[in-house]
């Protein structure tokens, strides 16, 4: 049972001060992240969101990506190290459509491939307030960077890319890289002239 985790989202519902919120390995279960999820509906102060490395996965995920739908706040999200997955990395970056204010978004390690580059993809394509995106340690492949490149042709606001570890081509990405500030490929990066 995830009671230290209830009793945290239960004040997060009404709380009217708090920015930050740092959930990194907390071992947080199915029960809390529903509750985490109606605390992120209704919370109008919370701006900064991680709860990285709790083994979510891909069902957890969809429940987050139901309440970010309906959040106004948010500018900071790390879900990296969480297995969420391409279904859960598709539906997170759904939610995340809808929102007009996420400036960094974290998605490190979760065990996507390139449908859920895919997904994120499409997000990038209409994003227009998101700067930095990590997506390090997936397996994206050729295909999902492919992908990501399409995307970063027509976004306007990406400043920073972070897809190092994920078993792709470089000349997918140093195409890519035309419409970016920066872009980081594990270890060689692509930065452009201001």
């Amino acid at each position: 049972m995830d009671e230290g985790m209830i009793a945290i989202c239960e004040a997060l519902k009404s709380n009217s001060t708090l920015e930050a919120l740092y959930l990194r390995n907390c071992s947080i279960k199915t029960e809390g992240i529903k509750v985490l999820a109606e605390a992120i509906k209704l919370n109008r102060t919370l701006t900064d969101l991680a709860i990285s490395c709790n083994s979510l996965g891909k069902n957890n995920a969809k429940v987050l990506g139901d309440a970010l739908r309906r959040n106004t706040t948010l500018v900071s999200f790390d879900l990296s190290s969480n297995e969420i997955a391409n279904d859960g990395v598709i539906s997170i970056s759904e939610a995340l459509k809808t929102n007009s204010l996420l400036t960094h978004l974290k998605l490190d390690n979760n065990k996507i491939k390139h449908g859920g580059a895919k997904g994120v993809s499409e997000l990038l394509k209409v994003s227009r307030s998101l700067k930095y995106l990590e997506l390090g340690m997936n397996n994206i492949g050729k295909k999902g960077a492919a992908a990501i490149s399409e995307a970063l042709k027509v976004n306007s606001t990406l400043e920073q890319l972070s897809i190092g570890e994920n078993n792709i081509c470089l000349l997918y990405t140093s195409d890519a890289a035309d419409d970016s500030l920066r872009v980081d490929l594990g270890g060689r990066r692509i930065i452009k002239k201001k």
